[in-house]
């Protein structure tokens, strides 16, 4: 991203965090676990079929982030939803 707006990744860091109030590694990890949040809520896939649709290598990588950042697993979350 840096290159295309044509600055150093550092600096790129900067003005990027002083916009969004996070790194960009942040902004794009939350942002896609929100789109997660919303196909778990919503869609019938499984949890793999979700993780291979957001780009994750394999279901366990997703649960493992999901769970990082959102404090429990994606089927967790899933079954909270539906109640």
């Amino acid at each position: 991203m840096a290159r295309t707006v044509g600055v150093s990744p550092a600096h790129f860091s900067r003005l990027f965090r002083a916009h969004t109030g996070k790194p960009p590694n942040r902004f794009y990890i939350e942002t896609r676990l929100e789109v997660a949040q919303t196909m778990l809520e919503f869609s019938r896939m499984n949890i793999s079929q979700i993780a291979e649709r957001l780009g994750y290598p394999d279901a366990f990588a997703f649960s493992h982030q999901f769970k990082k950042y959102v404090g429990i697993s994606p089927s967790e979350w899933r079954d909270a939803r539906a109640r």
